[in-house]
């Protein structure tokens, strides 16, 4: 990524740049009983998704926000708002 970059100092004051003007959401304690609730629901149904969407959906349910993803297997995470694009 962004390390290994020709135009690394450029990529790096984009990465300021866009985290100063949004909000960057930390996985905290209540973030993994979301995680851990996903996990065992879709264990439960047999349609487990990767372990980092996993992560994102947690997230986004915690904070009541949707997911703008062309993955469709985050339509197996319940109460989950998708937004494909």
């Amino acid at each position: 990524g962004v390390i290994r970059s020709r135009a690394r100092e450029e990529l790096e004051k984009w990465l300021r740049e866009l985290e100063e003007s949004r909000r960057v959401l930390l996985v905290e304690r209540e973030t993994a009983q979301f995680y851990a609730d996903i996990v065992a629901d879709l264990r439960s149904r047999g349609c487990m998704i990767r372990m980092n969407d996993v992560w994102i959906a947690a997230l986004a349910l915690q904070h009541d926000l949707p997911v703008l993803a062309r993955d469709e297997h985050f339509d197996q995470v319940k109460r989950l708002r998708r937004i494909p694009w």
